[in-house]
């Protein structure tokens, strides 16, 4: 793990150790996720690693998308989008 050592001003900013881009708290006030100053990873490399190594809640496929009911493969993604759309 890096020693990341932050003062408040430059916790604001910082590079996602995943992907190299710009990252800081701010990415993160509209989201369930939390920023870590100490391994800095940007919301979308933090979904990334969530997903890796996850299967379908319905069937042994691997993941390719993350919902509020878990992870779900394109397939059941797509009933699970297209119920939503259904209702509406």
């Amino acid at each position: 793990m890096r020693d990341h050592k932050y003062d408040q001003d430059e916790r604001e900013e910082a590079r996602c150790d995943a992907c190299g881009g710009e990252t800081g708290e701010s990415d993160f006030e509209d989201i369930d996720d939390e920023f870590n100053p100490d391994e800095p990873m940007c919301p979308a490399c933090q979904a990334a690693r969530r997903q890796r190594n996850q299967c379908c809640e319905y069937c042994d496929e691997p993941a390719e998308y993350e919902t509020d009911s878990g992870f779900l493969c394109c397939e059941h993604h797509s009933q699970y989008v297209d119920g939503y759309v259904s209702r509406d």
